[in-house]
């Protein structure tokens, strides 16, 4: 009688996970306003099968009234009000898109920002420029607000 121990070749081989998402594009954003705000186009993230890292990269920091909102399937997934880096993580299908705000009075909020897929070694996916002008709120920035409405 023959008794096997050991089968060999049959290893199991499972494949890489894909992490390249298919290509994207997105435009560049401008705005003037009392408050400057623009939001990118939403872009769904495909062509994956496993979740990945991305992180956008500004060339002009953010500060806590130059922020950018990053949006995961239409629900707030990070807020980024310092440096000049926010990540999110997206899985197949899943939607993107980023809002910019430039709140200082009378400045305008310039740069490029760079989409990268941290998952993927590194990977440009987009790279667009953002311009914000503040045209000034009017309220001087002096004291209180922030409560109920009268």
């Amino acid at each position: 009688m023959l008794h096997l121990t050991q089968l060999s070749g049959f290893a199991s081989h499972s494949a890489a996970a894909d992490v390249t998402p298919d290509p994207i594009t997105i435009p560049n954003i401008a705005d003037a306003g009392f408050v400057a705000s623009a939001q990118i186009n939403t872009v769904t993230i495909t062509g994956i099968d496993a979740s990945v890292t991305l992180r956008l990269t500004l060339s002009a920091a953010m500060s806590p009234q130059r922020t950018v909102d990053a949006w995961r399937d239409g629900t707030l997934a990070g807020q980024g009000t310092a440096g000049s880096t926010i990540d999110v993580t997206l899985t197949n299908t899943q939607t993107l898109h980023y809002t910019f705000t430039n709140a200082t009075d009378l400045t305008t909020w310039s740069g490029t920002a760079t989409l990268t897929n941290l998952t993927d070694a590194n990977t440009v996916l987009a790279s667009f420029t953002f311009n914000l002008q503040d045209t000034g709120s009017g309220g001087g920035g002096g004291g209180g607000g922030g409560g109920e409405p009268p």
